[in-house]
């Protein structure tokens, strides 16, 4: 739960419209929102949950915030978003997401499966139009130069 509420905690870079607006008033009470938010779902959520009552609560503030900062932000700088393509694609990979919690064999099949399923997200985003096949090969390209073909004589 805190591995997406951390990303969701710094995704406010992609939503730059109050900062360049500095509309600091507007930041500042989407924060002081975010504390309230947090002390209100943890104490409902700890009590019943534990730790993982506050990690959800954590998750739970940080969508809310990203959700608050990127409707603010569009009213002052607004960015064509893909937003039914983001969505898709987010919707396809929670399960795998998910099921990744779930895995319980030995270590090296924990490993190799999690790896598995972490190479579908390229095809989840390739099926979703967020990436291109020319974006993937320019990748590949990129990543093979890092490693360049050792010569061998023989």
């Amino acid at each position: 739960y805190l591995v997406p509420a951390i990303l969701l905690s710094q995704m406010y870079i992609f939503a730059p419209g109050t900062g360049i607006a500095k509309k600091t008033k507007i930041i500042m009470f989407i924060n002081i929102g975010a504390a309230i938010i947090t002390i209100i779902l943890n104490w409902l959520l700890i009590p019943y949950f534990g730790y993982k009552g506050a990690a959800v609560a954590t998750l739970i503030t940080y969508f809310t915030v990203f959700i608050i900062y990127i409707n603010e932000s569009q009213k002052y700088y607004y960015i064509p978003f893909q937003w039914k393509n983001i969505i898709f694609a987010v919707t396809l990979s929670i399960p795998f997401a998910i099921s990744s919690f779930y895995i319980e064999f030995g270590l090296m099949t924990n490993i190799i499966i999690k790896i598995l399923l972490l190479l579908f997200l390229p095809i989840i985003f390739l099926i979703s139009g967020l990436i291109t096949k020319k974006e993937i090969s320019q990748a590949y390209i990129l990543v093979s130069n890092l490693f360049p073909k050792k010569n061998t004589l023989h």
